[in-house]
């Protein structure tokens, strides 16, 4: 009895044993668990990071991305075309749009621009005719083929070249964003060079620089300019710039980082969906007048004709004299656009640059039986006007005209648009005829 008494006595003090080890145990592990949780709370470590960025303010880069804006832009055409350029190391381009050009017109522009610069030159063309890709060749020039009917945005394949070609060129720069340092932007056809255009850029300063058009007129007082800016951006913004000058998006040039901006700007409104409800032919420049007036373009310089050293003839202020063509200030202007505005200029400068033949004389066939046809002049001056008409694309449609008018003997067709017949009462042309590319001239024989 006394042997069962001690063993019930052990087996109890073993079971208690057992019994404080498990819950001495559970409480280190309690323990354990409180102190590494407070240690985790009171940690001074950041917390992990979040997997979501907070929205970007709603003017900002990424903002204007996600919203299809910014570099985001819709592409006009394949990035693969605008990749590869040959030609040397220079940080100057000279870039353009140069859709159904004459080859007298590329002449012009490259072989006088090659007189004084060694700059790239960058051109999108819709076709290179022989005698184009010949002159582009010598002079070092990267060809862009780009149709307007085939870009890659549906809504822009009717735009006017002279409206497609500011997101062409973004787009070209988004692909060489560090190549450039100093940029031309012109008008192809019609410009020509009398000195090397980025010395008006020498200073190293950022600059975006602007130039006058027609000064004798404000926007509100021309029809075109004018009505480019109340057709696109409304009766508002109309009134606001009514009495501001014309600015030409002609010629404009100015270091990478202004540019680019510019060119940023131009193509987000180029670019939006109801801008094709205005779009045409020189409308661009009332998208140039509304950032050039509205302060949107950094480092912005404005020119005018009287002092500068970029000539825009249809102003008027700047004078053709011998052979070549001075501002006010009797300084040799670098760069000549619209040089077809004066066709004494326009004869000097093919005089100088063209060395192929472009004429050509024929005797008339069918509707034109009876008539000797001369291209690429202007036969008839101030000789015999009778008068002019719109919408007849072909020479073939100014003798179905003359024919049937009183007195109309000879006609000059001006190709381009839809056309255009003068009709004259001249029986013979001008013994010193103008050479004018586009233009075709006839007289009964």
């Amino acid at each position: 009895r006394r042997w069962h008494a001690q063993a019930v006595m052990g087996l109890a003090m073993v079971a208690l044993a057992v019994q404080t080890s498990m819950l001495i145990l559970q409480e280190v592990q309690d323990t354990y668990k409180t102190k590494g949780s407070s240690a985790l709370k009171s940690s001074s470590s950041p917390p992990a990071p979040s997997t979501h960025s907070p929205p970007a303010p709603s003017d900002s880069p990424a903002a204007r991305v996600a919203a299809g804006e910014g570099e985001a832009q819709e592409k006009l055409m394949s990035d693969s075309s605008m990749r590869e350029l040959k030609g040397g190391g220079s940080t100057d381009i000279a870039i353009g749009i140069a859709h159904k050009i004459h080859a007298v017109q590329l002449a012009v522009f490259v072989k006088s621009l090659r007189a004084y610069s060694k700059c790239d030159i960058v051109l999108f063309v819709d076709e290179l005719e022989k005698e184009v890709e010949k002159i582009g060749r010598e002079a070092g020039v990267n060809f862009i083929i780009f149709k307007t009917s085939e870009s890659m945005v549906e809504r822009t394949r009717k735009f006017h070249p002279s409206t497609i070609r500011w997101p062409l060129i973004h787009q070209f720069f988004s692909l060489h964003p560090d190549k450039y340092k100093r940029v031309l932007m012109a008008d192809v056809r019609d410009t020509a060079f009398q000195g090397d255009p980025f010395e008006i850029l020498k200073d190293s300063s950022s600059s975006f620089l602007a130039f006058t058009g027609v000064q004798d007129r404000t926007i509100g007082q021309c029809g075109w300019n004018g009505g480019w800016v109340r057709d696109c951006f409304g009766p508002e913004m109309f009134s606001r710039l009514s009495s501001k000058p014309i600015i030409c998006s002609g010629i404009s040039m100015g270091t990478m980082d202004a540019v680019k901006s510019y060119l940023q700007a131009m193509s987000e409104h180029i670019m939006k969906q109801e801008f094709a409800a205005c779009e045409r032919n020189g409308v661009d420049q009332g998208v140039h007048n509304v950032l050039v007036h509205t302060d949107k373009i950094p480092h912005l310089r404005v020119n005018r004709q009287d002092d500068g050293l970029v000539a825009n003839m249809q102003a008027h202020v700047m004078k053709f004299r011998s052979g070549k063509v001075y501002n006010v200030n009797n300084e040799l202007a670098r760069v000549v656009h619209q040089y077809d505005r004066d066709l004494e200029l326009q004869r000097s400068l093919l005089d100088s640059y063209v060395d192929f033949e472009w004429h050509k004389e024929s005797k008339g066939e069918g509707v034109c039986e009876g008539y000797t046809i001369r291209d690429n002049y202007e036969l008839f001056k101030g000789l015999g006007d009778i008068k002019e008409e719109g919408n007849y694309p072909t020479f073939q449609d100014c003798c179905r005209q003359c024919n049937k008018l009183a007195n109309c003997k000879s006609f000059t067709h001006k190709a381009g648009g839809t056309g255009t017949c003068f009709f004259k009462s001249a029986s013979q042309p001008s013994s010193d005829p103008i050479p004018a590319p586009f233009l075709t001239g006839g007289w009964k024989a």
